[in-house]
Parts: structure tokens; C-alpha cells; sequence
């Protein structure tokens, strides 16, 4: 009997499908999108788009996969890869815009200004109306030592907006929020982190500070960091206030991109760390949302790790590697000490039988 030859998408979403009443996840797969059986591994369809396979971006940010597809000279329009619909059409956007982020009901857009050639410029925060298209507020970050990125990051109503530095090499992790209603500042959070170097084991290390993750729970109502200092922070999006903090990765291994997914109960928050080399040291871990209550850690994968997703009863996390034989993983985390592999059925195997 032929061996089924196997695939795998490095970006993916889990979803039901309520005709099968199974688990799918659907991943990128040459000139578009392919979906398997999540627990068979079975493929089931090949969606060919040629739309999507000229996108620039691609957002596979737990149930609110999106696309961007730059057309003309400086318009942009953003599709919703599950239905293959348009959502907006972002007109004359600011060509220094390299980060995108969108709002859970798809009502907001926002766009973040590259570091320019002018650094006396402050970079901008560009919110659109996804309807209409139209810019609704233009935010300025001021800072005079230049983070290398913002992250951001939408409640999923879309009337909060939070950002925070990336990588600096002196100066503190600042985070700041704004209401969209009003386009006022409404949140802010300094990191108290300022050394530039650490000594461990007679040893002298550099430090480097500011924002490597940044999400609100499926709610709206927490805001989850993860600092280069290596600790996971949890504060409250109404009040402001910090709820608890947990060193979760040793900071001198620590890079920036961390991964983080929130659970479809709404109660677990998964953190990753891509790195590919981590000195033994815990890599991921699974804490509780309202307690920052650790209820797993470990060290999960040897190679660099690329997405991560919940299934859909938040039992199962589903990674997928930059390297390795089989890319695609399932974790019982709560059974086993280590993820088992996620055969999926390639489409041309599938085809040929």
C-alpha cells in the first residue's frame, strides 16, 4: 500500500464544519488555501485563489483570518479568507506602513508607520473605518530612541486601541492605549525594567527592553504583554490596573515575535517562544487568564516555531516548525509531556487515489 505523501502549511486556522460536525483546519497551500480533517488528517478541499496568492499579508490571528492584497499604486483591500469576501478597500495608504492589525467584528483597521529615513519624525498610527475605508484617526508615537517595531493590538469591538514598543536596547517598555470613540489617550504602562545588561554565573550579558507580544483576551476586557524582560503581564483594559505578572523565559534567549493565543473559552493563554536554540530552558507554557496561574510548562519544540492555534474545546494546541519532517504538531497538554505530529494528507496524493 502507497504511503500517503504529506504536507505542511506553516499558517493555518481551526474551524467546525457544521455539515460534518468535525473539526478543520484549513492552512496555505500553494495558490491558495487547503483544508484537512483535524483528526484524521484527511485532506477535504483546495481552494484556488489567485487573489490570495498575490497577498502581501496574511493574518491568521485565532478566528479573525484576514488578507491584504495591495492594488494600484497606494490602495490596499482586505479580505476575509474564510467567506472570500472583500472587507475594505483602504485608500492612499501611507507607503512607510508595514504592520497591520484588525478588529475582531471587522469594523477596524489599523496601520503602523515604518521607521523613516527622518527620525525627527514621530511615527504614525493610522486608524480606518473598515466599512467606508476612510481614515478615522492619525496617532503619533513619539519616542525619541526609535523602537525598531510597534506591535498592536484591537479590543474586539474595536474601541481600543493598544500599542507597545519593540526592541530597544536602552530605555523601558512602554505601552500605551487609546479610546477610538474619542481618539484619547486612555491607557498607559511603563515597564520599571532600565538595566542594560545582567550578570549570571560571572558573566555579562546585554538586556534589551520593550514589547515582544501584545493581545486582549476574546472579550476585550485583559491586555496581555510579553516583555523582553521575560515576563507575561496582565492588566485590566477598563481600569488600567495590573492584574499579575509571571517570569515565564530567560531573557537572554528570548526573541522578539513571541507567540501567544487565548483559548476559545476564554479562560487559558498559550505563549511561545519562536527560537530555535533555548539553552534547555522553558520555551512555552499554558497559564490560566484570570489568576496567571501556570498549569504547564516546558519545552516543546527544537525547531522554530511559526503559528500556533487551540482546538476548538481548548484541550489541543496545534503548532506548526520552520524545519523539521513533520512541521504540523497536536498537543494534549494536559495528558502529555510532548506534541505528537499532524500527518496531513497532501492534495496531489489525494488527487492520484
Amino acid at each position: 500500500m502507497t504511503t500517503p505523501k504529506t504536507v505542511n502549511p506553516l499558517v493555518f486556522f481551526l474551524h467546525r464544519d457544521d455539515r460534518r460536525n468535525r473539526q478543520q483546519i484549513t492552512g496555505v497551500y500553494q495558490d491558495g488555501l487547503a483544508t484537512w480533517d483535524l483528526e484524521t488528517g484527511r485532506f477535504l478541499e483546495h481552494h484556488f485563489d489567485r487573489d490570495f496568492d498575490k497577498s502581501e499579508i496574511r493574518n491568521f490571528e485565532d478566528d479573525n483570518p484576514v488578507f491584504f492584497k495591495f492594488v494600484g499604486k497606494n490602495d490596499i483591500e482586505v479580505w476575509d479568507i474564510r467567506t472570500r469576501q472583500q472587507v475594505s478597500l483602504i485608500q492612499k495608504y501611507d507607503p512607510w506602513t508595514y504592520g497591520y492589525a484588525t478588529s475582531q467584528d471587522r469594523s477596524k483597521i489599523v496601520g503602523l508607520s515604518h521607521c523613516n529615513t527622518d527620525a525627527t519624525k514621530p511615527r504614525l498610527i493610522r486608524v480606518w473605518e473598515a466599512k467606508s475605508g476612510k481614515t478615522q484617526h492619525e496617532l503619533t508615537w513619539v519616542d525619541v530612541r526609535d523602537p525598531i517595531r510597534l506591535y498592536a493590538c484591537l479590543t474586539p469591538d474595536g474601541q481600543k486601541l493598544f500599542c507597545g514598543n519593540g526592541r530597544l536596547w536602552t530605555g523601558q517598555a512602554v505601552i500605551r492605549g487609546w479610546d477610538l470613540t474619542t481618539g484619547k489617550e486612555c491607557f498607559s504602562a511603563i515597564s520599571t525594567e532600565t538595566k542594560d545588561y545582567m550578570v549570571e554565573d560571572g558573566e555579562r550579558y546585554p538586556t534589551t527592553h520593550g514589547v515582544c507580544a501584545l493581545k486582549t483576551n476574546r472579550d476585550g476586557r485583559l491586555l496581555i504583554a510579553v516583555l523582553y524582560e521575560g515576563v507575561v503581564k496582565i492588566w485590566s483594559t477598563s481600569s488600567g490596573a495590573l492584574l499579575w505578572e509571571y517570569p515565564l523565559f530567560d531573557r537572554r534567549y528570548l526573541s522578539e515575535g513571541v507567540l501567544i493565543a487565548v483559548s476559545p473559552n476564554d479562560k487559558l493563554l498559550f505563549c511561545q517562544c519562536p527560537k530555535e536554540e533555548y539553552h534547555g530552558q522553558s520555551t512555552c507554557g499554558v497559564i490560566e487568564l484570570e489568576t496567571g496561574t501556570v498549569l504547564k510548562r516546558g519545552n516543546m519544540h527544537y525547531n522554530p516555531v511559526a503559528h500556533i492555534a487551540f482546538s476548538e474545546d481548548s484541550e489541543i494546541i496545534v503548532t506548526s516548525t520552520l524545519r523539521g519532517t513533520t512541521n504540523v504538531n497536536q498537543w494534549d497538554w494536559q495528558r502529555s509531556p510532548y506534541p505528537k505530529p499532524l500527518l496531513l494528507e497532501s492534495p496531489d496524493f489525494h488527487t492520484r487515489i
